[in-house]
């Protein structure tokens, strides 16, 4: 585009200063409610990721290849799985590794009993994974070789238990016999997750293979913790390729929580609409700004026609002006959207009031919702806003460059 036609164009949009301004602050505004609706969206979006990788899941997840979904005792990872978690630390792009071993049972204090998921796990390792250790109400989780276990809120509200009392496991375990032992509850965790706090207790990883009969290798998960979230399934594609073992599965969070990926999707799809609603709008505002231009200025686009000058020079000085109309709209929408940008990253909106967390698809989100930057989606959406904008002002445009000039000259168009 000529710079000179730049200029002209800049210059016919102040020819009316007062319509110009409301039109590119309305654009604004809907380009400010846009940009606080994506970093709101993102920072939700990151929240559900990390949530619920972070708590239990992990990002990427390696079993047999036949342990989900039944999750049999027998089935565990047909390598040495310690030594396999130490090696996939030397991985760049993992950032922790937490071998397990799991099993169902009978958890019973006195006359009570209760069915539970029993989960062996390296406290440290475990720490590098998930934050289950921070979700502790009251004493901690077992250290390595401790004969003790951590029960959730819930399970140890059945049973009456705290930290100091005893517990009975019972067990199947692998070699056909019943495991069974006392143990001393060490801590009470609270995730949010029913499941979780009703339904999970904790051991030492070495203390449980004991329970159930099993080697010291013998692993029936490795969480992994990846450098990159969104990289999980790259992550697990390239570690199930190295390793090139057949039995081996190697599962991303996307693959292990497919309601949480479903809600990830959906939120990228919102994201479109809003795109669309907003743009919409904008477009409208910029189709009555320029065809109000255009009118006022018929007389002026028959005099150059007839001078000479080509239709498509005329559509190219309309663009012009609808190009710098949508400048203006998106240098007023920074301006006065990086504050509130700024807050909702920041301070958030607190629903801390009305609820404890809000629950969805195995995830718990804090209760203060936070935005996120999301400096490469608004570059999208003001793209897209300059092409909605001229392809607004290339139909007014059209209209003036194909009309006879003698007829723009007398104020009509065809």
């Amino acid at each position: 585009m000529d710079s000179v036609l730049l200029r002209i164009g800049w210059r016919n949009l102040w020819r009316n200063p007062r319509r110009t301004a409301i039109t590119a602050l309305a654009i604004a505004v809907g380009m400010i409610m846009l940009a606080f609706v994506l970093s709101l969206m993102a920072g939700m979006k990151r929240d559900l990721i990390n949530q619920g990788t972070q708590l239990m899941l992990g990002q990427v997840q390696i079993h047999k290849r036949d342990y989900r979904p039944d999750r049999s005792i027998f089935d565990t990872v047909p390598l040495d799985g310690r030594a396999l978690a130490d090696q996939l630390l030397d991985r760049d792009d993992i950032f922790g590794a937490a071998p397990r071993v799991s099993a169902f049972g009978l958890v019973s204090s006195g006359d009570k009993s209760l069915g539970a998921e029993i989960v062996g796990m390296d406290r440290d390792a475990e720490s590098q994974v998930t934050t289950l250790g921070r979700k502790l109400e009251a004493g901690d989780l077992p250290g390595r070789g401790e004969r003790t276990i951590a029960v959730g809120r819930s399970l140890a509200n059945t049973l009456g238990v705290s930290p100091g009392s005893e517990l009975i496991l019972l067990t199947q375990a692998a070699d056909g016999s019943l495991g069974n032992d006392l143990y001393t509850v060490s801590g009470i965790f609270r995730t949010g997750l029913e499941m979780v706090d009703g339904g999970m207790v904790v051991l030492d990883l070495g203390v449980a293979q004991e329970l159930l009969a099993l080697e010291a290798g013998r692993i029936h998960e490795i969480a992994l913790r990846s450098t990159s979230p969104a990289r999980a399934m790259e992550v697990a594609a390239a570690i199930e390729q190295s390793l090139g073992v057949e039995d081996i599965s190697v599962a991303p969070w996307q693959e292990l929580a497919p309601q949480l990926a479903g809600w990830v999707a959906m939120s990228d799809s919102w994201m479109w609409i809003m795109y669309l609603i907003v743009f919409v709008l904008a477009a409208i505002s910029v189709l009555n700004t320029m065809l109000m231009a255009v009118f006022e200025r018929l007389r002026e686009f028959g005099v150059m026609a007839a001078v000479g000058m080509q239709p498509r020079t005329i559509i190219t000085m309309v663009l012009a002006e609808v190009i710098s109309l949508a400048l203006v709209s998106l240098l007023v929408a920074t301006i006065l959207g990086a504050p509130l940008v700024h807050w909702i990253t920041n301070s958030g909106i607190d629903l801390s009031a009305t609820t404890d967390g809000i629950s969805m698809s195995g995830t718990v989100v804090d209760p203060v919702i936070r935005g996120a930057w999301a400096p490469a989606e608004f570059a999208v959406a003001a793209g897209l806003l300059v092409v909605c904008a001229a392809l607004a002002g290339l139909y007014p445009a059209t209209r003036a460059a194909r009309t006879d000039p003698a007829r723009l000259t007398r104020g009509e168009i065809r």
